[in-house]
């Protein structure tokens, strides 16, 4: 009997961003949720509670990936997050060789500020 995949994969070890509100350059580990079918980092706040900034796709066929929303809390916008999440995902999924199709508005900014290569061949829009 085969086992299945455990259902969260940590993606990268760390990424680092400057936080405005720390002068310290934070360490940020992106999750690979396949269960949820998301991709998300743990923020931590001010006052030590969490939140998460998160990527949400869903599968249009099995090599086939629908980019379709991305979100990070208010307080941590302007900082890289979201570009750590697009980075990640758009890596994971061209490195599996799936197409691609950025239905989130940003992911489509992301895709246009970042023409590369192996991502052009990738993309998908209908």
């Amino acid at each position: 009997m085969l086992k299945s995949a455990p259902a969260l994969l940590r993606v990268s070890a760390c990424r680092h961003v400057r936080m405005a509100s720390n002068s310290d350059t934070a360490k940020l580990n992106v999750v690979h949720d396949t269960k949820s079918q998301e991709f998300y980092i743990k923020l931590k706040e001010g006052r030590g509670d969490e939140s998460k900034a998160v990527l949400q796709y869903s599968y249009i066929d099995p090599n086939y990936v629908d980019l379709e929303h991305t979100v990070v809390p208010v307080q941590f916008r302007g900082h890289g997050v979201a570009k750590i999440l697009a980075q990640t995902a758009f890596d994971h999924f061209v490195d599996k060789g799936a197409l691609i199709r950025p239905t989130c508005t940003y992911l489509q900014k992301f895709y246009n500020e970042n023409p590369l290569p192996k991502y052009q061949d990738k993309v998908k829009w209908s």
